[in-house]
């Protein structure tokens, strides 16, 4: 399985034409609020602000077998705030892209791959089916583990 966290537009430009070329499905998972707007989460590692898909990059995408699920509204770190704000970004990020595309939202991505046993739960109780996450906590269909793959890799 195919996946890219954060919706930037390079999904679009770089990564969307070579899934259409060889016909590969894909999930993009986009942080709701952010949609149209600038990676400002990338500004607290020390990285480059980038600009995200709207949502005409997006309905461009969703014909070519391309799935979208959520980063959580906000792209915020689950581990690090109180159930009530987790559970709420969870729900209002599954409810817009539900919303927006007309169809139901089953997955998520954890932003920063933060979790915790206790976020597993959380992502569950807001109705999704599985959640892509980290190795730091026991796999299972709330936390697919996941193989980075970037240009710094040999």
């Amino acid at each position: 399985m195919l996946t890219f966290d954060g919706g930037y537009m390079e999904h679009y430009t770089h990564a969307f034409p070579v899934l259409q070329r060889y016909d590969l499905p894909a999930t993009c998972f986009l942080p709701t609020a952010h949609i149209g707007k600038f990676s400002e989460w990338d500004a607290e590692d020390g990285h480059a602000v980038a600009p995200l898909m709207g949502w005409d990059q997006i309905y461009a995408m969703k014909p070519y077998d391309i799935d979208f699920g959520s980063l959580t509204a906000n792209h915020i770190a689950l581990d690090e705030v109180e159930d009530g704000i987790a559970l709420a970004e969870l729900t209002a990020s599954k409810e817009l892209l539900q919303s927006k595309l007309g169809g139901a939202v089953y997955s998520m991505a954890y932003p920063w791959n933060r979790m915790t046993r206790e976020t597993t739960l959380l992502v569950s109780m807001a109705g999704y089916m599985g959640g892509c996450g980290s190795s730091n906590v026991e796999e299972s269909v709330f936390n697919l583990w996941r193989v980075p793959v970037s240009p710094q890799m040999p």
